[in-house]
């Protein structure tokens, strides 16, 4: 489970979610996928940028391995200053 709303994995929670969700609000107008998909992107810049900020600030690289087992067969997302 992802600890906070700042974690770098909401990244590509916003963007699978909106992009499922994006075909349902599509039958309201087009202001509200406009909207949506703002809201998404600016949700997922808001992320990138609070992740930024406490990385230079010197917290630890962020190190994410979704699955089970190790490297090369899952998902592995490490965010630093390197």
């Amino acid at each position: 489970m992802v600890s906070s709303l700042a974690h770098p994995l909401n990244i590509f929670i916003l963007g699978l979610g909106g992009g499922f969700l994006l075909p349902l609000v599509n039958q309201l107008g087009k202001r509200w996928v406009f909207a949506a998909f703002v809201s998404a992107l600016a949700a997922m810049a808001a992320i990138s940028l609070v992740c930024a900020f406490q990385l230079y600030h010197g917290s630890e690289p962020i190190r994410i391995t979704t699955g089970v087992s190790i490297p090369p067969y899952t998902i592995n997302l490490r965010m630093g200053l390197a």
